[in-house]
């Protein structure tokens, strides 16, 4: 590992993913030097300019796995998002199905994970959302989700996900005074109650789609937040459809899951 500026110190990881039996696959628990799980122990190493720093090894564990298949019904879904969080809700990273529905979640240390069939599919190079999010064991919502148990170096299977089709809002965030279009700025999605259900970021174009909840009526703003300049700040004054600067003037999108509701604009 070269071209690093002398004079810093510098944390180095092994994340346990490998090319192994030609697929990209996560089977190690990750460590951080010297002999850290996470990068709260993790050792700083120092690097002088012209010299090699030898010895900074690692000797990695195999970790548990979670497996399963993700369906709808009309069977496997081919590169559909599933991600695996800890008994905090700490992420802890996520795959995709291959071409038969099947995914194996690996790496992972001895413990109890949350698993979830998050309704993103990968498709034409782009991601769709075109499923209800879905949390192990046939959950809607964090609420009733069931904690998976993992024990290291064996596999954990038949954690199955069965998605039903999902409703999609999409529209555009842009400036009030130029109307150039803002990147990467937050839009979120409420319920009648105003519980949160969904965000999403804008793209370069400032075009927004969220998706993975159920047909109803539903809230959207544009929070004015975002990541700007590589820091995640508030830059611009939230905005709640239909051109309302709180609540109270919110109006409700009606979406069904047979017409993808669009021109939700900011």
């Amino acid at each position: 590992m070269g071209g690093l500026p002398g004079g810093s110190n510098y944390y180095v990881q092994a994340d346990g993913w490998g090319d192994f039996d030609g697929q990209w696959q996560h089977i190690y628990i990750e460590e951080y030097y010297d002999e850290s799980p996470n990068q709260g122990g993790a050792t700083p190493v120092p690097v002088t300019f012209g010299i090699e720093t030898k010895n900074i090894d690692f000797t990695l564990q195999e970790g548990g796995s979670i497996s399963g298949i993700v369906t709808d019904v009309d069977g496997p879904i081919a590169n559909a998002n599933v991600e695996v969080w800890d008994s905090n809700w700490d992420g802890y990273g996520g795959v995709q199905t291959d071409s038969d529905g099947t995914y194996t979640l690996g790496g992972l240390p001895t413990g109890s994970y949350y698993v979830a069939a998050n309704g993103q599919v990968y498709v034409d190079n782009k991601w769709e959302w075109p499923y209800q999010r879905e949390y192990y064991n046939e959950s809607p919502d964090r609420d009733g989700a069931e904690l998976v148990p993992v024990t290291i170096g064996v596999e954990k299977p038949g954690i199955n996900f069965t998605l039903e089709q999902g409703v999609t809002i999409s529209g555009t965030v842009t400036r009030q005074d130029n109307s150039e279009p803002i990147q990467d700025t937050n839009v979120n999605v409420y319920d009648t109650n105003w519980e949160h259900v969904s965000d999403h970021n804008t793209d370069s174009d400032g075009k927004y789609t969220i998706g993975g909840f159920p047909a109803g009526s539903y809230y959207v703003e544009a929070s004015g937040w975002g990541s700007f300049d590589g820091q995640w700040q508030l830059l611009y004054v939230g905005e709640y459809y239909n051109e309302s600067p709180d609540q109270g003037g919110a109006i409700l999108v009606p979406v069904s899951v047979a017409v993808p509701v669009e021109n939700i604009n900011f």
